[in-house]
């Protein structure tokens, strides 16, 4: 049974969550931050396939011409973003590594609470967090605090769009709060 709301606690300073997904005919349960910093959430797909497979669904979405973006990572150096630049205006983009692939999920999970239809973006050559970042986050009531029964640092949240009984219950339960506007 699905949550009335999403609710990942605080663990070494990360939200560890639960992400679930459908991927090419398979149903994915992997771990994922939160990441309030993180503007697009972003799957590393060598996280769950080889690197060869990786690399035929990366030729699928450039034949497909799925929509990408560029995306560097804290340790992506100057001369690594100009070479990837290089490339992508040459459109060399098999051989671009920067490259997240813009997907559409029906039905994505978070910590057991239903995200319905949700995009997150694809780097095919690199491994490393599965991020859910602002761009899933926007979409969301959040609010974040410690839980006045278990002293835990918590984040809970709801669709903007289907503010549930359960999810105010829940704020009233967990921070104290009595009032929620919509």
């Amino acid at each position: 049974m699905m949550n009335n709301y999403m609710k990942c606690v605080l663990k070494g300073n990360v939200f560890w969550s639960l992400l679930e997904l459908q991927l090419g005919g398979g149903i994915y349960k992997i771990h994922c931050k939160v990441d309030t910093g993180c503007s697009y959430s972003n799957l590393p797909i060598q996280n769950l396939v080889s690197e060869k497979e990786a690399l035929k669904m990366k030729m699928e979405d450039i034949r497909n011409e799925i929509p990408y973006q560029r995306s560097y990572g804290v340790s992506d150096t100057e001369e690594v973003k100009r070479k990837d630049k290089q490339l992508i205006s040459q459109g060399r983009l098999l051989e671009c590594t920067s490259l997240k692939f813009e997907h559409k999920f029906e039905n994505v999970v978070l910590n057991n609470y239903n995200l319905g239809k949700t995009t997150i973006r694809i780097n095919y050559d690199r491994t490393g967090n599965i991020l859910i970042g602002m761009d899933i986050l926007s979409d969301m009531d959040i609010h974040m605090g410690t839980d006045k029964h278990t002293g835990e640092y918590v984040m809970i949240g709801c669709l903007k769009s289907h503010i549930t009984i359960g999810y105010r219950e829940a704020l009233r339960n967990i921070f104290g709060l009595l009032q929620v506007s919509r």
